[in-house]
């Protein structure tokens, strides 16, 4: 797609009609150009967007948004203080470069036509009707707020936790700072999934002390995993090798941990020759599982010599039942697992169950098996089954106006870059859509002025220069104890370093 940035003009005739069209707004001439007038039910010269939810997918929408259309300005909604999202809270702490792309997203907050509402809930502090009554076009890019299920008996058990919970605890999510996690009930833990959060699981439960130490995880999640007696992870998936949802890059991380040795069962990788010519086709497929074999062989070296410190990945295996500990009733004490056989097409293959069960013994169990968005207000069109907002190319189906990106435009799925091209498909169809008349009229208070409108609310909204300064708290608070930052984790907290700021909170 080419854009040109300068104004643009044609005209075309409709039998004695004559319309010259300029980007941003649509003018209808009737017959001569003497009499001209802008359509009632066309865009304004500076249409306004609203963005509820400051991650990435946000930030992504915004960030495109300000590069394609000229004039158009961006609010940034976003129910905690802080912006980022899963940057901030779901990125491992051991992966700073990842967290590069905040250079990006402070770059569109501060851009002029761009501002930043923190600590603001749509559902609960603001409806999306108001806020429907005051933009051009509003984005939901709110992400999932929650897990989903095993569905299966004993997963209430103490010691049994979300992906989701665990992460944002160990990343300092105000949500999360009291979990507490059990980390000192035996060697063994398990995780179902085998995607990229599953293996980050199993490297800050099993990683040193030290090389966390200087990360900008939180120096509670440090004492806590300080005194952890778990000395093998089991990461386990209910289909096979070719199938799991983790990248070579999350895997050889494993390898190179300090002190730890993954283990794969060498039949695992025994593949048949369909498998095999199936890998040959995929140059990434060949290259992990290529990592894969070279991990089973030295497996295969190993036994004999007692249980390796390190992450086990166990495959064709899926959970029928978390069981509590003899000694300690009420916490986990091992799973059983249901041996599962694979059917369908080799690119599309399904486990099925084969009635043999085993049992794993172990002292915590972590759930990596996905997220789910949630509908936060009433207004929002959602479907239930799926989990999304429905939608094609982010506009949301019979809601002219109403847009949406990321997990809750696809589901919870891929990662920066794939939530990237996710949010600019969004921003284009935005960016399409003001410029042309499918927008219809105005909102009935578009003149109203937004800065006054959170201002009046009743919380206080944290602006971009509020956060900068919850920042400036963090760096100084972790170069004292030699990290990289030290995260305030208390919404209030956050909001009175905020307010020691000039003009950072409404």
């Amino acid at each position: 797609h080419i854009i040109s940035y300068g104004t643009m003009w044609g005209s075309v005739t409709q039998g004695s009609r004559r319309c010259c069209v300029e980007w941003g707004r649509r003018v209808a001439c009737v017959g001569r150009v003497e009499r001209c007038a802008s359509s009632a039910a066309t865009p304004t010269d500076t249409p306004r967007v609203c963005v509820v939810g400051g991650g990435p997918a946000g930030f992504f929408t915004a960030h495109q948004l300000l590069k394609l259309h000229p004039t158009v300005e961006v609010d940034v909604v976003e129910q905690l203080p802080v912006p980022y999202g899963l940057v901030r809270f779901g990125v491992a702490p051991d992966h700073p470069e990842v967290k590069n792309v905040t250079d990006t997203f402070e770059a569109v907050a501060t851009n002029e036509r761009c501002k930043y509402y923190g600590n603001v809930s749509l559902g609960t502090d603001v409806t999306l009707a108001q806020l429907r009554e005051m933009y051009t076009a509003v984005v939901l890019s709110y992400g999932c707020s929650e897990d989903r299920q095993l569905g299966v008996a004993g997963e209430d058990l103490d010691g049994v936790y979300s992906a989701r919970s665990f992460v944002n605890w160990y990343n300092g999510h105000p949500d999360a700072v009291d979990l507490s996690p059990m980390l000192q009930n035996g060697p063994d833990a398990v995780v179902f999934g085998q995607g990229n959060v599953a293996l980050d699981i199993a490297r800050v439960l099993l990683a040193p002390i030290d090389y966390l130490a200087t990360t900008d995880i939180t120096s509670a999640a440090l004492e806590v995993l300080a005194s952890s007696t778990i000395e093998r992870v089991h990461v386990v998936g209910r289909r096979g090798p070719i199938d799991v949802a983790f990248t070579i890059k999350e895997l050889r991380e494993l390898t190179k941990l300090a002190g730890c040795t993954p283990t794969i069962a060498a039949a695992a990788v025994d593949f048949t020759d369909e498998e095999r010519e199936f890998i040959a086709a995929d140059r990434r497929k060949k290259r992990l599982l290529g990592l894969m074999d070279t991990i089973a062989t030295t497996t295969a070296a190993s036994e004999g010599k007692g249980s390796a410190v390190g992450t086990n990945l166990v495959f064709l295996r899926s959970p029928s039942a978390i069981v509590a500990s003899a000694e300690s009733p009420g916490v986990v004490g091992s799973v059983e697992l249901e041996v599962n056989a694979l059917e369908g097409d080799i690119d599309a293959r399904r486990a099925r169950g084969t009635g043999t069960i085993e049992s794993l013994p172990c002292g915590a169990v972590f759930r990596s098996i996905g997220y789910k968005a949630v509908a936060v207000d009433p207004d929002v069109p959602f479907d239930e089954r799926r989990g999304v907002v429905p939608n094609s190319q982010g506009r949301v189906d019979g809601a002219a106006g109403l847009y949406c990106a990321g997990w809750v435009k696809t589901g919870p799925t891929g990662v920066i870059a794939t939530t990237m091209a996710n949010a600019y498909e969004t921003a284009r169809s935005i960016t399409a859509d003001l410029t042309s008349a499918s927008l219809g009229a105005e909102p009935a208070n578009s003149g109203a002025s937004t800065v006054e409108f959170f201002a009046d609310l009743d919380v206080p909204v944290v602006t971009f220069a509020g956060w900068k300064a919850i920042e400036a708290v963090e760096l100084r608070d972790g170069a004292q104890k030699g990290k990289v930052s030290e995260k305030v984790t208390d919404i209030n907290a956050m909001v009175s370093a905020a307010a020691a700021s000039a003009g950072g909170v409404l």
